[in-house]
């Protein structure tokens, strides 16, 4: 059956079938059955690599990333380099249904599929009928000739298949016709030992999206009169007039530019509106304007839905969550924004959301983003968390995205003279053009995100260049770095003859000795001989450094490399001036090469190679002694116990137990006790080694153990060994499925790093390893049994036994990295990145103004801020996916109440609100109406504490008349329902017993609310932790003191807040005061405007206020990165971050 879906934006399709896309629906019995064959085939496929890697789809490992990254590396390598490319985005109409059956038979036979699978494949497609299903019926049925169903789960498969043979014969001339993207790597510079990188690109497809890349145009047609040869021996329709051409640099000759094809010219060139591809819109000249406009006109289409239908907050973000978000990432695959760009388009949605719930919007944005709160996701959050990840992936791609990504690194690496890792480079951001891998690197370093680190010993040291000490980079000033690059610089440096050379920087240089190439300078006669004062520079008309092959006035000279160095300089009447004496330049220059000398001092040892049997034996004890910590005595034992035999089959049994044991008379930890047995297949009485160790980290996870363990455990054996690896079901699965995963999918697995190294491990040490599970043999299960008793055992007796710690630095295979403060992220990066960026918002809490005299001692602990969360978020009364109009008016009272943000007459007052003309509660008429002033006005009826008391009295009252009646089934169902004391009543006895032990509580002295009782807290919806403490071992205490503290507040809000209200409008209602009025601002009075110097003072106080918001930040970021450093370790976000100390700021005005 065929479903004839819509592809226009109206209703109906009239009848058109060139409007549509036709689904096959097919029966779910086949589709299972040929899932099965897709999968096998598939894999066959992408293991052995019997297909072009220029298509990107339909095979395991690839998707739309790949061919958008190319397309856009080609445009930015073209305008950087100011190189010639046309790139065709070609159209194919009714793909599916084009393939030709014969065709697609000498397709597979073309790549060798197996007889027995093409005849099920062409039996399927020949022997077949179809209905279309209109207006609700069926047509008659027909005969399938040609085509494949649009629907199908092969189908993607067959069309790669079918399609292959065009996109091998585009590879066969791809140096011929394609654009090359290339570049230097310079490898050691002292020996001058470089290489050149290049990679061609000629095509690229995704499905039926075909890309063509050409050097030029005749390139470019050479390609297309192949595509549509092919197009036409298989009956396939071009859509030309839906080509679309992006042409860079080309000849400015207009008939040259144009490109007829088929007598069809292309109207599309260069688009002002952008070139579509894969949903990503490109621009020839490489804008970021286009990419974020395209970002920005999503959220405006969301906002004006959200608007029309007046949505709840809670609608609007679960929208924004999993339909807007997901949108967002797609298109920052072509684009990296900066934070200030990020807040500037989330600001409309944050507005809305703000304006939805009665919120000021004055309101603090962490509210929105705290998932504990509103969980509004941040497009700048999800940015890090996307990047952290895939770049990664590229990064450490088999294919084309690293030999594109690396090629990227090292033109950087040029560009601006430095030997360093870009991935690890400390230093400020150069301007650059538009680069999204440069830009996405920068933009991790301001998170202290890197993905190399070089520091220590590294076997990537290779990213970095050999050779040299010092750069230019390092000495220029923060200022000047990104002006150096732009300004022309006085760089000098000292010949081989001692004499000083200076320079002025001019451009590159094509030589691959030397970088950059400068117009050389001389001091002037005045001051060539006088060493004491500052030389008068004046160029140079010609000498024998002269590089020019005309002379034309101008001496061109290549500037030393490692050497050199920067000197700051001024203009004298047009004259270049340094500002250091000529022998002060001269003393400085050689003291860098004295330097540069001492550093490069080489140490040349001949290593013999050795022609020992055991080669592989010593290459385990290296292993050993890099990965393991541990005694000396344990560090021999291991050695002593390597397994050379590999004629044998080995059962290793392990076995991990967590308990708590005292370590060197110590208070007792958790710990983790780890068993290896090696015993023969055959004859489990050969123990060839048995060990208990204990497994030393700062985290606890028991997957990790297990998995350290089995590293510890395969380290011992030799290469080509046969081991049977005896291990609990759950560390199994784990292994097995990480095995199934693509690249992509297995950065996303929390134990990435260390199952990563077991796999490597097994195939890089040929291992024949047969994984199963303890409970497969009876014969197992007993000695694990006995291995599990034998750990408890040393747990008990608190024995002293080996502490082992395996360093992961060691395990990681994957030679690009993610790095926090140089610190390895083992976890999975995108998890990672979540828990940070909620950390984000937790310190945005701690830091905010409004709440801070709810931290001030925080270092004491003691709220329960979980609790306070989800009673602030009203998630106690209800649900996250449940939404009402209370609901969203009790969250909004509620976050207005803890920020003291209630709408009191001072707070309408200072904000200019229209007829509020006085600070003075209307009330009492005596005392300013602050929010303090709200709950401790004369003119209320009951105080707090009286509605605490009289809160208790009521649920007594309530259980005397209603708790003990006798009801019939339904009323019981009905009063369950809607009795809010339940709990209570349950539990009446408890609850007499703590009533009050929880008053006198509320009664006492705040620790943390200077000069404030604990009910003041209840006040602010904080939850204080002390109060779990009574009626410590009763039944239902904690759930009881929970009830009974939300009732309570319920019942204040109700009886002064509300009473105060009511009140208030009355009072307003008599002055004539309406809420229409309220709404609006108060006129400024012209005739009162503030003196001519006004606009001087704002500048002052603005100037204070940017430094005292810098000195803030400071601050924050210390707090906050102190709690990342937790979370470093443990993989867990920061449960103690409210217990971080602020640092005080200084005084600015002093």
């Amino acid at each position: 059956m065929i479903f004839p879906i819509n592809k226009t934006t109206r209703s109906h399709w009239n009848n058109d079938i060139n409007l549509t896309r036709p689904i096959t629906l097919i029966e779910t019995a086949r589709k299972i059955f040929i899932k099965v064959l897709v999968k096998r085939l598939a894999k066959i496929l992408s293991l052995n690599k019997v297909l072009q890697g220029s298509n990107y789809a339909a095979l395991l490992n690839e998707s739309t990333l790949e061919p958008l990254k190319i397309v856009q590396s080609i445009i930015e390598d073209a305008n950087k380099e100011n190189k010639e490319v046309w790139i065709l985005l070609m159209d194919i109409s009714k793909a599916f249904d084009s393939v030709s059956m014969i065709m697609l038979e000498k397709s597979l036979k073309r790549i060798k599929v197996p007889e027995p699978l093409i005849k099920i494949i062409m039996d399927i497609n020949l022997n077949r009928t179809n209905k279309v299903i209109v207006n609700g019926e069926f047509t008659k049925e027909y005969e399938v000739e040609d085509g494949v169903d649009q629907g199908e789960v092969w189908s993607p498969l067959l069309w790669r298949i079918f399609y292959d043979a065009l996109l091998t014969r585009l590879a066969k001339i791809k140096n011929e016709t394609g654009y090359t993207m290339e570049t230097t790597k310079h490898i050691d510079i002292n020996k001058n030992i470089s290489k050149k990188l290049e990679i061609t690109y000629n095509a690229s497809a995704f499905m039926d999206d075909t890309t063509l890349i050409g050097g030029n145009k005749q390139k470019l047609i050479k390609m297309i009169e192949i595509c549509h040869e092919f197009f036409e021996i298989n009956d396939i329709k071009a859509n030309i007039k839906k080509y679309e051409l992006i042409r860079i640099n080309s000849s400015e000759d207009n008939e040259n530019n144009e490109l007829i094809i088929n007598n069809e010219k292309i109207e599309k060139v260069n688009n002002p509106e952008e070139n579509r591809f894969l949903g990503i819109y490109f621009r020839h000249d490489n804008r970021r304007k286009v990419y974020k406009d395209r970002i920005r006109s999503t959220i405006n289409d969301a906002c004006r839905l959200f608007r029309w239908k007046k949505l709840k907050e809670k609608q609007i973000i679960a929208i924004w969550n999993i339909v807007i978000i997901p949108r967002i990432e797609y298109q920052l695959q072509a684009i990296v924004l900066t934070e200030d760009e990020c807040n500037e388009l989330i600001r409309k949605i944050n507005v809305l959301i703000k304006h939805s719930c009665d919120l000021p919007s004055t309101t603090p944005n962490f509210l929105l983003h705290d998932k504990d709160i509103y969980g509004l996701k941040h497009i700048y959050n999800l940015q890090i968390e996307n990047l952290s990840k895939n770049i990664i992936y590229m990064m450490n791609d088999e294919g084309r995205l690293k030999e594109i990504m690396e090629l990227k690194m090292i033109q950087e690496q040029n560009k601006i003279w430095t030997r360093q890792c870009i991935g690890n480079l400390n230093s400020k951001t150069f301007r650059r053009q538009n680069s999204w891998l440069i830009n996405a690197i920068d933009l991790l370093k301001k998170e202290k995100i890197s993905i190399c680190n070089h520091e220590y010993n590294d076997k990537y040291i290779h990213h970095c260049i050999e050779g040299g000490t010092s750069e230019i980079i390092e000495f220029l000033t923060a200022n000047e770095i990104e002006k150096n690059l732009e300004r022309k610089v006085i760089i000098t440096w000292n010949d081989p003859e001692g004499n000083t050379i200076f320079s002025e920087n001019k451009k590159k240089s094509r030589s691959k000795k030397y970088k950059r190439i400068g117009v050389h300078l001389i001091p002037n006669s005045h001051s060539i001989n006088d060493k004491d004062n500052s030389p008068t520079l004046i160029a140079c008309t010609g000498c024998n450094k002269n590089i020019k092959r005309i002379n034309d006035g101008i001496c061109h000279i290549y500037i030393e490399n490692e050497n050199s160095r920067v000197i700051n300089n001024r203009k004298e009447d047009n004259k270049i001036k340094p500002y250091e004496s000529l022998g002060d330049i001269k003393n400085r220059n050689e003291k860098i090469i004295t330097k540069n000398k001492l550093k490069q001092s080489p140490i040349i040892e001949e290593i013999e190679e050795s022609k020992l049997a055991n080669i592989n034996y010593n290459k385990k004890i290296d292993e050993i002694d890099q990965m393991i910590e541990a005694s000396e005595n344990f560090i021999e034992e291991l050695k002593n116990n390597i397994i050379e035999h590999t004629d044998e089959i080995y059962d290793t049994l392990i076995q991990v137990n967590k308990g708590k044991m005292k370590i060197k008379n110590r208070k007792k930890i958790t710990t983790y006790i780890s068993t290896i047995m090696i015993t023969n297949y055959y004859d489990k009485d050969i123990i060839y080694w048995k060990k208990n160790i204990r497994l030393e980290s700062e985290d606890e996870n028991v997957t990790k153990k297990w998995l350290q363990t089995i590293i510890l455990t395969l380290i011992i054996f030799q290469n080509n060994s046969k081991i049977n690896l005896i291990i609990k079901n759950s560390i199994v699965s784990e292994i097995l499925h990480f095995q199934e995963l693509n690249s992509r999918r297995k950065l996303d697995i929390d134990h990435h790093l260390e199952l990563n190294y077991i796999i490597s491990y097994i195939e890089n040490h040929n291992l024949q390893i047969d994984i199963r599970d303890k409970g497969e043999d009876p014969d197992y299960i007993e000695i694990i049994n006995d291995l599990e008793t034998e750990n408890e055992l040393i747990m008990k007796k608190d024995e002293d036994i080996e502490a082992i710690h395996i360093e992961d630095e060691i395990l990681k295979i994957n030679e690009y990295n993610i790095y926090w403060n140089n610190n390895l992220i083992k976890w999975a990066y995108r998890r990672w990145s979540k828990i940070i960026s909620q950390a984000k918002w937790k310190h945005e809490l701690l830091h905010c103004k409004l709440v801070e005299d709810l931290f001030i001692n925080n270092y004491k602990d003691e709220f329960d801020w979980e609790i306070s969360l989800e009673f602030i978020s009203n998630r106690n009364q209800c649900r996250k996916l449940i939404c009402n109009t209370q609901d969203s008016l009790d969250r909004t009272y509620k976050i207005k109440n803890l920020l003291m943000i209630l709408p009191t007459y001072k707070l309408l007052y200072d904000r200019g609100t229209n007829k509020i003309n006085s600070l003075i509660c209307p009330r009492c008429e005596e005392e300013i109406e602050t929010w303090d002033h709200i709950w401790t006005c004369n003119q209320n009826e009951f105080n707090i504490k009286d509605v605490i008391e009289n809160t208790i009295i009521e649920i007594e009252k309530n259980y005397i008349t209603n708790g003990q009646r006798h009801e019939t089934e339904e009323n019981t169902r009905q009063q369950k329902d809607e009795d809010d004391t339940k709990i209570i009543f349950d539990n009446i006895e408890t609850f007499n017993e703590i009533k009050v032990e929880f008053v006198l509580f509320l009664d006492n002295k705040s620790v943390i609310l200077p000069n404030k009782k604990r009910y003041w807290e209840l006040l602010r919806g904080i939850f204080n932790k002390n109060l779990n403490n009574l009626g410590k071992n009763k039944k239902g205490s904690k759930d009881i003191i929970r009830r009974l503290w939300e009732l309570c507040y319920d019942n204040i809000k109700k009886e002064i807040w509300h009473k105060r209200t009511e009140r208030t409008i009355e009072i307003e209602k008599a002055e004539g005061i309406t809420k229409g009025d309220k709404r609006k601002r108060k006129r400024e009075d012209k005739k009162s405007k503030e003196p001519e110097n006004n606009k001087k003072q704002k500048n002052i106080k603005n100037k204070e206020n940017t430094k005292k918001q810098d000195q803030n930040q400071i601050i924050k970021l210390v707090t906050y990165e102190r709690s990342i450093g937790r979370s470093l370790n443990t993989g867990k976000k920061d449960g103690r971050w409210n217990t971080i100390q602020k640092l005080i700021p200084l005084d600015i005005d002093k």
